[in-house]
């Protein structure tokens, strides 16, 4: 950190070796002389024996001060001066002494404010500073030192979070310090921070600039050209940051922020999708950082995203292995997941399902848990493996319900039921039907296709108690009169009348119609056959029409109406090939 010399206070004294005294006056002059001789360590002991001894002393004043500047310049046990130390004996000469002169008072507060800057006490360091430049005095030292008080009390309002505070500061200095630099440089560089960090990175472009124009051969300019790429990235100048950058890199004295360079560029090749050259700096950049640098982790991820996006799927896993097993799920939720999926564009079903099982074990609250429990069914199932499929996708659907992967695991479900059946049977029995009915449908229908009629009609049944969704509750209500009439069961027609009861302008009310013709015809009830054929006419389109027309014209010869069933059966023949 910087040093300031009060030259106030150092006096016109002589050089030549003090000369041990015993008056007051002398004892004194002994410290004062060892002050002015720069033995700090020494001055300041004898100058507290002096102040402790004679408070009153007309030197005193003057003493006191001497006092604390001597601490302030020495060099404690080769750590630095005892700030803490000299704020206190600062603070207890303004305290008694105020009456000091003036320009040994004022210089007395920037020390005091800088001496708590360093400390990082900026609630103490800023009331000082601002004292000081109410009378900073003339001369460039003056102007120096207030420019320096100023930046102080600029990274003190910072450090309080008073950001437009900090910001109108470091304006000041930019405007009328110019020439004081340091700090000049560096306040402006505060200010393309700040305006980084208020996603203004156009201001932060003009700040940088200004510092690499302006101050090219001070310490700052090297940060500032590293900022200055940043900046036009985060500004959307992906070809001017990636210049930026490589003038940075070629920087010397930039050396320091090589790895911050190469992870800018990289990041600007990431957001380009040049998902090759992103991958190769990211590689770049990790082996430029030290091995305990926290940000490798989140590095080695966008390393294996880059892969992952160039379809470099044997990389990408990879990549992603050192961060897998990281506690935090921004991190080993993603390498994870990006894992799965790689080994599942491989069709390495089973990897990718294990995968996937561990992003929802490991990390249940993650947002990528409800997709990852859904894609880990996927997995299952292109695995050939039904009964882990339907697990997977039962978790999606209890676990995470609300989530938008649900409502394709419910769809993936019941495809599953389609296919594998009385297999997953045991696995979604225990579902309500509210969430899971169109699978229990489909099971409900695979029954029906083996001809287990009465399975079939009570796994159906099951749903329509359940109370699904109407589409849902309607197609099974279907199923369970289908299922009876096929068996043969006399409550077949109860079962038709019932859906279309429920039903009245459903889907499926045609069906039911023609439907409940037949259950009365297999019970001979040919009256009520026939009025139930007729509303299945009108009710229905295409062959299905043509199939309840020909009911009707069976039922009517079956019930002994021979010239209605004649008309019926030529209504058939004229409009069938």
């Amino acid at each position: 950190m910087r040093q300031t010399k009060i030259v106030s206070l150092l006096l016109l004294f002589t050089t030549a070796l003090p000369v041990l005294a015993d008056t007051p006056d002398e004892q004194y002059k002994y410290a004062s002389e060892l002050y002015a001789g720069k033995l700090y360590s020494l001055a300041s002991q004898s100058l507290k024996k002096f102040l402790d001894a004679n408070p009153a002393h007309p030197q005193a004043r003057i003493a006191a001060y001497q006092y604390a500047a001597a601490i302030y310049r020495t060099d404690k046990n080769n750590q630095g001066p005892d700030y803490a130390a000299a704020a206190a004996a600062y603070e207890s000469a303004l305290q008694k002494y105020a009456d000091a002169p003036a320009n040994i008072v004022n210089a007395a507060r920037f020390e005091l404010g800088e001496a708590y800057f360093f400390q990082d006490k900026p609630d103490k360091a800023i009331a000082p500073l601002v004292e000081f430049l109410k009378a900073p005095g003339a001369g460039q030292d003056a102007t120096d030192k207030a420019a320096w008080a100023n930046y102080y009390i600029g990274k003190g309002r910072q450090e309080l979070k008073d950001f437009k505070g900090a910001k109108s500061v470091f304006e000041r200095i930019r405007d009328n310090y110019a020439d004081s630099d340091p700090p000049a440089s560096d306040a402006l560089m505060e200010l393309g921070i700040m305006a980084l960090d208020e996603n203004k990175p156009a201001e932060a472009v003009t700040s940088f600039q200004g510092v690499i124009n302006k101050y090219g051969k001070s310490d700052a300019a090297s940060e500032a050209r590293v900022r200055l790429a940043d900046a036009l990235a985060a500004a959307g100048k992906p070809d001017e940051a990636r210049a930026a950058y490589k003038a940075a890199l070629a920087d010397p004295k930039a050396s320091s922020f090589k790895a911050d360079l190469l992870l800018g560029q990289a990041g600007v090749d990431f957001a380009q999708k040049n998902w090759a050259e992103a991958a190769q700096g990211y590689t770049q950049v990790l082996g430029a950082l030290k091995a305990d640098d926290k940000r490798r982790n989140t590095i080695q991820l966008r390393l294996g995203n880059s892969h992952y996006n160039a379809k470099n799927y044997d990389a990408a896993v990879a990549a992603y292995a050192p961060v897998t097993g990281s506690k935090d799920a921004a991190l080993g939720a993603n390498a994870l997941y990006f894992t799965a999926a790689s080994q599942f564009a491989q069709r390495k079903f089973s990897e990718a399902a294990n995968n996937y099982g561990k992003v929802v074990e490991n990390f249940p609250t993650s947002d990528l848990a409800p997709k990852a429990a859904l894609r880990m069914g996927d997995a299952w199932e292109q695995a050939k493996n039904p009964v882990k499929a339907a697990e997977a996708y039962k978790i999606v659907l209890t676990k995470y319900e609300k989530s938008e992967p649900a409502k394709d695991a419910q769809a993936a479900l019941a495809d599953l039921a389609g296919s594998a059946g009385s297999a997953i049977e045991s696995v979604i029995r225990d579902l309500p039907g509210t969430i899971i009915g169109g699978a229990k449908l489909q099971l409900a229908q695979a029954a029906f296709d083996k001809e287990e009629w009465t399975k079939a009609a009570q796994l159906a049944q099951g749903v329509a108690d359940a109370k699904p969704d109407d589409a849902t509750r309607e197609g099974a209500l279907n199923l369970v009169a289908r299922a009876k009439l096929s068996a043969k069961d006399a409550g077949a027609a109860e079962a038709f009348r019932k859906q279309i009861t429920a039903f009245p302008k459903g889907k499926l009310l045609g069906e039911a119609k023609l439907g409940l013709a037949w259950a009365l015809e297999d019970a001979e009830k040919w009256v009520d056959a026939e009025s139930a054929a007729r509303d299945a006419v009108a009710a229905l389109n295409g062959d299905l029409k043509d199939n309840a027309q020909l009911t009707l014209a069976r039922v009517q010869y079956y019930g002994g109406k021979n010239k209605e069933a004649a008309t019926s059966f030529a209504a058939v023949e004229n409009a069938t090939d």
